[in-house]
């Protein structure tokens, strides 16, 4: 008999897919990590209180970075819509599970700011009135700042927490990663990748190479190449070329196939908001997650719900915008370098 139950438990180290995430579960955790946590602590404690690991008495650097990029953010911005200096970025997408016919009902907010982000988030993602179900939910934020970071972990639930705050950090720092993880102890999964490049484009004309302000979009470092002097010599405006730090970042977690939550952050260089209008095609609701710059786009309104399938057709055509974007890099190089040696 227990050599029978031996044999039916999960193998921890198997590369498989655990068939429990099919299996029908009512699993929903609904409540805020923050609002869990007994003691007396403020709002202004819920950052630190996001940051740090109740259980972990070992000083974290990362914690530390995390700190150090958010110490100006309070609650009280964040609430108050004017007290707000980031722009209308973000993106959230909820499809309640089983689709409907044609389409799932569907949550789908654009062009948010953190206090916008926020105020939804904090909403009840399952039973919330009239308002579908938010199995499948996306989050999409450009230039992740200090606000909108707080608007996260304000509203993370319990299983979100530690994956949100690693997710942050790596994509804050630069990191790069590719991987699956089911812990042993929990019915979830967490599928993440973070993939740093350098976008050759040309310097901003009102920029002399500094590093991105702090406190407005992460610490990204523009690189001077006028000096490889890439410019044609017919143009009659010279503006030098340089290189941009950027990355991108999904992460998924969830608790069966068909609920779970994806945070995905990259780097817009315009840094521009987009507007509702925006859309030169209104029959097509473009994944933001998805975009690479070309012609390949995945539509929101046909969801991929299986999160393996949906994780893997992000990573493929952000590696295919990478590989465009560094032989891009590579190409002016070279003809930096061929002009210099034939001159």
């Amino acid at each position: 008999m227990s050599s029978d139950r031996r044999s039916n438990a999960p193998n921890p180290f198997a590369k498989e897919w655990d068939p429990g995430f099919s299996s029908p579960k009512n699993y929903q955790d609904d409540k805020c990590y923050v609002e869990r946590r007994e003691g007396n602590y403020s709002d202004d404690d819920h950052l630190d209180m996001f940051l740090e690991d109740a259980e972990d008495s070992v000083p974290s650097r990362e914690v530390e970075e995390m700190r150090n990029f958010c110490q100006d953010v309070s609650t009280h911005d964040l609430i108050s819509r004017d007290g707000i200096p980031g722009k209308c970025r973000a993106r959230l997408d909820d499809r309640e599970y089983p689709p409907q016919a044609k389409k799932a009902p569907v949550r789908n907010s654009q062009s948010l700011s953190a206090s916008e982000l926020y105020k939804l988030l904090k909403e009840p993602r399952f039973n919330n009135g009239g308002s579908p179900n938010a199995d499948r939910r996306l989050i999409h934020i450009p230039n992740l700042d200090p606000h909108f970071i707080l608007a996260l972990a304000k509203t993370a639930s319990q299983h979100q927490v530690s994956v949100l705050r690693e997710a942050i950090w790596k994509h804050l720092a630069l990191q790069t990663a590719f991987g699956v993880k089911i812990p042993v102890r929990h019915r979830m999964y967490h599928l993440e990748f973070h993939f740093p490049y350098y976008a050759l484009r040309k310097l901003p004309a009102t920029k002399a190479c500094p590093p991105n302000p702090v406190h407005t979009k992460p610490p990204r470092q523009w690189i001077d190449l006028s000096f490889l002097g890439v410019n044609s010599p017919k143009s009659e405006v010279k503006q030098a070329d340089g290189i941009h730090e950027s990355h991108i970042s999904l992460v998924i977690c969830g608790t069966h196939n068909s609920r779970w939550v994806g945070y995905a952050f990259d780097t817009d260089l315009d840094d521009e908001e987009v507007g509702e209008d925006e859309d030169p095609d209104p029959e097509l609701n473009e994944d933001p997650a998805a975009w690479n710059g070309g012609k390949y786009v995945i539509d929101a309104n046909i969801p991929i719900w299986d999160p393996r399938e949906y994780f893997l057709a992000i990573a493929e055509t952000r590696m295919c915008q990478i590989l465009k974007e560094w032989r891009n890099l590579v190409r002016a190089l070279e003809q930096s370098i061929n002009a210099y040696v034939r001159n």
